[in-house]
């Protein structure tokens, strides 16, 4: 009776090991699938941004907060295409860096308007990004008479995203908006960079 007992146990036991390897098998396979699927989808954002234009030789500087909006098209996992328009809520601090006047609220408009490549790596919630593209900085009413200065071509970018849900994700970027030699004939003998940091959130639908 003992070795009929103990052979029906042997039995049910490799029958339950095949039956839940075959189970576990098709599941495996299904949850791999949907992690991989990706839609399209368009998305909008918005952000708080620090601007800033510096003068490399003098140091002398501009800076101010702003806000930047953000309209996308995320293509695949790996490629968005974006476009982005930031402006200044705040006075410009201007800092003469010792050479002259300083005027830390003169009443001046910083703005940038830009379409991106953005190429990024996920690694899990988390993102990896670039941005290529091409953009005009200016700022307007500049001490010293100036009026309005603006330059525009290839500006270039990193930035880290998290994704918080399906629907919700936040990031934060370094951008660099301009480098090169004046501000439109502002300081033309120095070299001139703008640039930006911004910290915010994007909506998918």
């Amino acid at each position: 009776m003992n070795q009929k007992v103990t052979s029906a146990i042997i039995i049910l036991s490799i029958a339950t090991v095949s039956y839940a390897g075959h189970s576990t098998s098709p599941a495996h396979k299904s949850s791999y699938v949907k992690q991989s699927h990706f839609e399209k989808y368009f998305y909008v954002g918005v952000g708080a941004s620090a601007m800033k234009l510096l003068n490399d030789g003098t140091g002398e500087n501009f800076t101010t907060d702003g806000i930047s909006m953000q309209v996308g098209y995320q293509y695949s996992q790996y490629l968005a295409f974006e476009a982005r328009y930031t402006m200044s809520v705040a006075n410009i601090k201007y800092d003469a860096a010792g050479g002259g006047k300083s005027d830390s609220d003169y009443p001046a408009d910083f703005t940038n308007a830009a379409l991106y490549l953005k190429p990024m790596y996920p690694i899990g919630d988390l993102s990896i990004y670039g941005l290529i593209g091409y953009g005009e900085v200016g700022i307007t009413n500049l001490p010293k008479g100036d009026v309005d200065r603006a330059e525009a071509g290839l500006q270039l970018g990193a930035g880290l995203d998290y994704r918080v849900n399906n629907k919700i994700s936040v990031f934060v970027d370094y951008t660099l908006l301009y480098d090169g030699q004046g501000f439109d004939n502002l300081g033309i003998s120095k070299n001139h960079k703008a640039s930006m940091v911004t910290f915010g959130a994007l909506y998918n639908f």
